[in-house]
């Protein structure tokens, strides 16, 4: 499994290959969707860093903590890429851990798909009224504590995004061979149906 950092620098890399700037906002949202993508197509996280809930949406702090400072600018890949290569060659040092095939697949297919969407586009699906931010910060979310987007809560919602519907700001993608089945029981007030399965 990868860390959310590998994947920012993943992006970033190829951000800087196909020549399409990235900001911060852009690769939070990029890194986040591919991680629900390989929930849905693989029910397995991409990786193991929780998704918070913030005031403005959803945030993968080791991301956040890293390039922040950029805002909506682009990020200057020349620059980031090199501590991406000194960056991932430690991981490969410390772990012997590298990106596995389902992984790049993941990768591949949401950059591919998304890398023209601005980060305002990508980021407004994800505070709608029944997203998992929503559900998290607003109808669950109080006194202001930390809280966290359960895997399972993303599968199930972004199942919904994929794979059966489409909106000015997401594509609806081919659904997978094999249908995986949500990781958290929950109802939405659409009326989904959801199987019962256990709550991770």
């Amino acid at each position: 499994m990868l860390t959310a950092k590998r994947v920012a620098y993943f992006l970033l890399e190829r951000s800087s290959s196909d020549g399409i700037p990235i900001s911060h906002q852009k690769l939070q949202k990029l890194a986040l969707i591919s991680h629900c993508y390989h929930l849905c197509v693989h029910s397995q996280p991409l990786f193991d860093d929780p998704v918070q809930a913030w005031d403005g949406g959803p945030i993968l702090t080791e991301i956040y903590n890293d390039f922040y400072e950029y805002g909506k600018a682009a990020i200057p890949v020349e620059k980031e890429t090199v501590a991406s290569k000194m960056f991932n060659m430690t991981v490969k040092f410390i772990t012997g851990d590298k990106i596995s095939q389902k992984e790049l697949d993941s990768l591949e297919k949401i950059w591919n798909i998304y890398k023209n969407h601005d980060g305002d586009d990508l980021a407004a699906h994800m505070v709608e009224k029944n997203s998992p931010w929503d559900i998290v910060w607003n109808q669950l979310h109080n006194n202001g504590n930390l809280a966290f987007i359960p895997n399972g809560l993303l599968q199930l919602w972004y199942q919904q995004v994929f794979f059966r519907t489409s909106s000015s700001q997401m594509v609806s993608l081919d659904a997978p061979e094999t249908k995986t089945e949500p990781l958290v029981n929950l109802d939405f007030e659409s009326g989904v149906t959801v199987p019962k399965t256990t709550i991770i």
